[in-house]
């Protein structure tokens, strides 16, 4: 079986919208002119995750989390368990 064959079809879905959500807070750091060091120093870790929050690579919730309660934005996460 190849690798993209067993890949998760909602893994891709969760993955697309992570990158979606990164490019948002990306933007909206940008019209308040604040750069990534900045937003790394006001949530306390390093800047380096916030790059990988704005390229949809990061997978720490606690960090999304707080990204966006900081620029208010409400961020909810559904899930079901079959």
């Amino acid at each position: 079986m190849s690798e993209i064959q067993d890949i998760n079809p909602d893994f891709v879905q969760f993955s697309v919208q992570l990158k979606k959500l990164g490019t948002e807070l990306c933007t909206i750091r940008k019209e308040i002119n604040y750069s990534q060091v900045d937003v790394a120093d006001w949530i306390k870790c390093d800047r380096r995750k916030i790059a990988e929050i704005e390229a949809g690579e990061c997978y720490d919730f606690k960090l999304l989390f707080d990204y966006c309660q900081k620029l208010s934005i409400q961020l909810e996460i559904k899930f079901t368990i079959h």
